[in-house]
């Protein structure tokens, strides 16, 4: 399975904004996406609950920030859905930024803002 960053243009803005916070994101992330290229998505991530009716089936990701010593507990939250064999980056934001999971009514939003 490959990763779509650029389908959204939210998850286009959250990359700027974590890169901008933690430098060395980025080899974090090219990380993740190659173990989630070798196939490992149920091992990587959760489907979310809750989602309303007419939903797509939203993926949460936790991601480990290894280069800053900062585990998946409290590292990266990638959002994304799964469109055949690729995973479309929704959001990305990390655990200190944001608790709980984006609103489901944002969410709606950032769909309507494709690339």
């Amino acid at each position: 399975m490959t990763l779509d960053c650029f389908k959204y243009l939210n998850f286009q803005r959250d990359l700027k904004r974590v890169l901008k916070k933690h430098k060395k994101a980025s080899a974090d992330l090219k990380l993740w996406a190659r173990e989630l290229a070798a196939g490992q998505l149920p091992f990587l991530g959760d489907l979310m609950q809750g989602r309303p009716e007419g939903f797509p089936e939203l993926w949460k990701f936790r991601i480990a920030l290894k280069s800053e010593n900062i585990g998946q507990r409290a590292g990266l939250r990638l959002i994304g859905i799964r469109i055949e064999n690729t995973m479309a980056a929704v959001c990305l934001y990390t655990k200190a930024d944001l608790d709980g999971q984006p609103p489901w009514a944002d969410l709606k939003k950032w769909f309507s803002e494709q690339a």
